[in-house]
């Protein structure tokens, strides 16, 4: 295993309460270059991606503050290539790579526990991609490859007692195109239809398609869900220039569009804590094409939607808005933030933790997060109701509220 440790580009600045925000350099490997990042450990400790090192790709796992390694294992006939997803702690990472016969399958590689290839049982597709992952790691979604014309991909997730299983498109309608996300458990995957609709699959109640806020918006992207998968984020398509196409939707207040900032209106979403009370994504310059330098941004209730880089300057970094351009995953926690472009090809930010009482995320304890949480509480915020499990057991209840009073006190 090839390690070497990492400290480059780092930043780092102190706020008045001793609180460190930081902004790291996300590295490159001495003999195979820069680790390409595809996402982050939900604990917001280890980055997973690749690099394009000549004909071969190959898998990248680097801790924050800490070494970058290659991951290697499995069969020799198998080559690894690029590492996709983790769980979440980054103890188990899952990708694809191709067999003895040059056909594409995915893996799974478990610290000090080796690699292996995700075939379907008897009768079953291999597991074409790795897309999403459980947190424990035990489930890996992505899609199979049918060879039949005109649908070639069917989104599916493996299990090593169920091998491979399709995940069923909308009855009588689209099929499956690929799965995006899913739940910390598992039971809850979202994705697109083939012609681009969202869609989740919930294991008790099937398939159903995701609402987009108005019919001008048509293909999504971006597609993240909350942990407990009663909520979705993402970026819906649209042909109006001037839009925001970035939305939420969950069972309990149905489907909102997020907003953009000032006069730069045309916000995409890419990631969201698990509790979804934090959003990451980023803006355009130009509302239409086209569309110019992008500036990362993060929503919250309290704040609606910041650059990155004025976040930053509150703690006292010097960036401007287009140093950081692009949020491309987050923490479950929210505070840490993964992005590309902008005065580094890529990196992550690392926030301080907010006070306790912070409900709406905007840096201030005020009677604004006791509204906002008696909103979320009551099912009357953009949010779903689960936002509000304050004592995180799983329920939303009155000892929720008692929680928050105590923390707001």
């Amino acid at each position: 295993m090839n390690r070497i440790a990492a400290a480059v580009g780092l930043v780092v600045a102190t706020n008045a309460m001793g609180q460190e925000a930081r902004v790291i350099q996300i590295p490159s490997h001495p003999t195979y270059g820069q680790l390409i990042p595809k996402t982050m450990s939900g604990d917001g400790r280890v980055v997973v991606g690749w690099a394009d090192y000549g004909s071969r790709v190959v898998p990248l796992l680097w801790t924050v503050d800490g070494e970058i390694e290659v991951l290697t294992g499995g069969p020799s006939s198998f080559r690894m290539g690029s590492a996709s997803v983790c769980s979440y702690d980054g103890s188990i990472v899952a990708g694809s790579g191709t067999d003895y016969y040059g056909h594409q399958i995915a893996y799974r590689w478990v610290r000090g526990g080796g690699v292996t290839l995700l075939r379907g049982l008897p009768g079953q597709k291999d597991l074409h991609s790795a897309t999403a992952i459980s947190d424990d790691g035990l489930i890996v979604a992505g899609d199979v490859y049918l060879e039949v014309q005109p649908i070639l991909w069917s989104g599916a997730y493996w299990t090593a007692q169920s091998g491979t299983v399709s995940v069923p498109g909308i009855p009588g309608g689209a099929t499956s195109r690929a799965i995006g996300g899913m739940s910390a458990d598992g039971s809850t995957m979202i994705g697109t239809l083939y012609g681009g609709v969202p869609f989740a699959w919930r294991s008790d109640t099937g398939s159903f398609i995701v609402p987009l806020p108005g019919a001008q918006f048509s293909n999504a992207s971006g597609l993240t869900v909350t942990s407990n998968g009663d909520a979705i984020f993402g970026t819906a398509g649209t042909h109006s220039p001037g839009s925001t196409p970035a939305f939420t939707w969950n069972p309990d207040t149905g489907t909102s569009a997020l907003p953009g900032i000032g006069e730069q209106p045309r916000m995409s979403i890419r990631a969201a804590t698990a509790d979804g009370r934090i959003s990451a994504g980023q803006v355009h310059a130009n509302s239409s094409p086209p569309y110019g330098d992008s500036s990362a941004v993060v929503y919250t209730l309290g704040a609606g939607t910041q650059f990155l880089a004025d976040i930053l300057r509150g703690y006292g970094l010097d960036y401007e808005r287009t140093d950081l351009g692009n949020c491309t995953d987050i923490s479950g926690d929210g505070r840490t933030i993964m992005g590309k472009d902008g005065v580094h090809p890529y990196w992550v930010v690392i926030l301080p933790a907010p006070e306790a009482a912070d409900y709406n995320v905007d840096r201030a304890v005020d009677f604004l997060d006791m509204a906002d949480f008696v909103d979320c509480y009551t099912g009357n915020s953009i949010l779903p109701v689960s936002s509000a499990d304050m004592d995180g057991d799983g329920a939303v209840d009155f000892f929720d509220y008692d929680e928050f009073v105590r923390r707001f006190e």
